[in-house]
């Protein structure tokens, strides 16, 4: 039951982060959408200029740019995952054991021994 717990915690917060993402969004698209100075300060960033401008930029200066993180989707790990990748790193050892044993111990070929 905890683990349902944490992962719809883990849902609900990441809810949270892309209505929060959604309105910084919605709210920057109404800007450049009605407010010219927006996109004139927006197309400044990305580097454009007015005819006849000088863009000045002070050595050591690095201009602020927003970026979004896209995660990816949330799901719940089952306890069989789990095991899965527990069975699988033990058969790889048994494998290698296995393999291991037949350098160890050749198999005797027409009664003859090996030294």
């Amino acid at each position: 039951m905890k683990e349902l717990d944490n992962y719809r915690d883990r849902l609900v917060e990441n809810v949270n982060d892309l209505k929060q993402i959604n309105t910084h969004l919605t709210e920057e698209r109404d800007l450049l959408l009605h407010d010219s100075t927006e996109i004139e300060l927006r197309a400044r960033t990305l580097g454009y200029n007015r005819t006849g401008e000088v863009k000045i930029m002070a050595p050591g200066s690095a201009r602020e740019e927003a970026t979004w993180t896209l995660g990816s989707k949330i799901r719940r790990v089952s306890i069989a995952e789990e095991r899965r990748g527990l069975f699988r790193v033990v058969a790889l050892c048994v494998g290698l054991v296995v393999f291991g044993m037949g350098f160890l111990f050749p198999e005797r070929k027409n009664g003859s021994q090996t030294r």
